[in-house]
């Protein structure tokens, strides 16, 4: 009987069925490892997309109250009249015609940014207001690059210059 079975063996080693059958099972066994590695893969995406949906909603509530914060110091500092004191900006003059170290330029502003006026009436005929406002430029993402604005300096938090009052409308 064993040399039943050890002939058989030799004749389908012979035939290649052996061969056959250990590619067979190597190639089963290489697209089971690939299904499970992609399966993974994208449970890891997944979990990326999941945690970048959170990391956002965190960021837009920390916006909200540092808004909702400003608008309750404004509100102390100026009580009901702080809108007497906000203008936007509607045009940003050629820097050849306006620059120096009290200007904000258009590497500190764009149109449509919203300025508080600190004080009004100064400068040459008190044709400009002295304004502030937050820097863009130290707003991070996630990478910690910064995502806007003008100045490279993370670390100012409130730029203050002159404005032309001519260029500034209410809000």
């Amino acid at each position: 009987m064993l040399r039943s079975i050890a002939a058989r063996i030799r004749v389908l080693h012979d035939s290649g069925v052996t061969a056959i059958t250990a590619g067979t099972c190597i190639l089963g066994f290489l697209a089971i490892d690939s299904y499970l590695v992609s399966k993974k893969s994208s449970q890891r995406v997944d979990e990326i997309h999941r945690l970048e949906a959170a990391y956002n909603i965190k960021k837009e509530e920390q916006e909200r109250r540092y808004a909702e914060e400003y608008r309750r110091k404004l509100t102390w500092i100026y009580g009901g009249m702080e809108h007497n004191f906000l203008r936007k900006i509607t045009y940003i003059p050629h820097e050849g015609k306006w620059d120096g170290k009290l200007a904000l330029t258009k590497r500190e502003v764009q149109v449509g940014d919203v300025l508080e006026i600190l004080e009004e009436g100064v400068g040459p005929d008190k044709a400009y207001h002295l304004c502030r406002v937050q820097n863009k430029g130290n707003i991070r993402d996630i990478s910690g690059a910064a995502t806007g604005g003008h100045v490279g300096d993370p670390d100012v938090e409130l730029l203050i210059g002159w404005y032309p009052a001519r260029y500034l409308e209410n809000t």
